[in-house]
């Protein structure tokens, strides 16, 4: 039982020992680091899943038996874009750029086979700047972000028969 322990300390130790010998000195980094680079983004993104809404019907207070459930089949793509600068300074780093997608969002009601139909688009600049120990930074959402809004109550209440 004695030797359990041994390799349990063994187990904790041994990670401690093998990432002390990687650090590098404080000064081969400053050697190495460039004052400035650009780096470029590239990415694609699609998919399809199903959704169930549930919904009360007018003129019912209580909520219990008065819903209607609504199934929906939603698949999209998704393509983005970017740019950024980093400049190494003497406090900090410095980074801004852009980033933009477009693609199109679909979402079909599986009972009526009504569709919704969205185009994306988004255009995102932002700046930051970080330190040793705090970072700052912003940016600007210009665009439109779909998120499903489901259909209208007519659409809804137009397949239920009282």
């Amino acid at each position: 039982m004695e030797s359990f322990r041994w390799m349990t300390l063994g187990v904790m130790v041994l990670p401690l020992i093998l990432m002390s010998q990687t650090l590098e000195k404080e000064n081969e980094i400053e050697l190495n680091k460039e004052e400035a680079y650009s780096f470029y983004n590239l990415g694609y993104s699609s998919g399809e899943f199903f959704s169930q809404v549930y919904d009360q019907l007018p003129g019912s207070n209580t909520g219990c038996g008065s819903t209607v459930s609504e199934e929906f089949k939603n698949n999209y793509w998704n393509m983005g874009v970017g740019y950024g600068k980093v400049k190494y300074q003497d406090n900090g780093i410095f980074t801004y750029g852009f980033n933009g997608s477009f693609g199109q969002y679909n979402e079909t009601n599986i009972a009526s086979n009504l569709k919704n139909e969205r185009f994306l688009f988004a255009f995102n600049p932002y700046v930051k700047y970080d330190t040793e120990w705090v970072g700052f930074g912003a940016g600007l959402f210009l665009g439109n972000n779909y998120w499903s809004d489901t259909f209208n109550d007519e659409s809804l209440n137009s397949n239920i028969t009282t």
